[in-house]
């Protein structure tokens, strides 16, 4: 768990047990599915920053919006290609994990585990064939290789208003 910058405070050793209750209302506050889902974005946060040697906490305002307006770009560019490429619904292109994914030598293979018309959910593979111009398989190689995602939702969201991360679906 990530925490805060230690601060040089005297009135802290006098806070004792109300500061430990307010820790514990702080921890409280969030559902352990969404403390791990703030934990994953803020590993993509740290990653982005550590590749362009920017400090990730205390992060500037210009920092946390250049981030967003990146990982938003190759995300979106990476979704369109690919959903394109594959004629998927988007509750097929959110619902994909690192692990429907299979590289080939002419593309990618896509595992869709569930769709609207595969109630039973029996599956399918979907091949992406690269392309020299757009190229699906080039997009989400891109946004893999940028976020370090390896396993898990291959698509985190930025919520409405480009704020913030949060996983696609769980």
């Amino acid at each position: 768990m990530t925490t805060l910058p230690q601060r040089s405070n005297p009135a802290l050793p006098l806070l004792g047990a109300d500061l430990e209750q307010a820790i514990s209302y702080a921890r409280a506050e969030k559902a352990s599915a969404t403390r791990r889902a703030y934990q994953s974005g803020f590993g993509l946060f740290e990653t982005w920053c550590n590749n362009k040697g920017v400090t990730a906490l205390p992060a500037e305002p210009e920092t946390v919006a250049a981030f967003l307006a990146f990982l938003k770009g190759l995300r979106d560019r990476a979704l369109l290609l690919l959903g394109f490429a594959g004629a998927f619904r988007r509750s097929e292109l959110v619902a994909l994990d690192v692990a429907d994914l299979e590289e080939t030598e002419e593309g990618m293979r896509v595992a869709i585990r569930r769709s609207k018309t595969d109630q039973e959910g029996k599956g399918e593979i979907i091949a992406i064939v690269r392309s020299s111009v757009n190229c699906p398989v080039k997009a989400v190689k891109n946004w893999l290789q940028a976020t370090s995602i390896t396993e898990g939702s291959l698509f985190r969201s930025v919520t409405k208003g480009g704020q913030g991360w949060e996983l696609a679906a769980d």
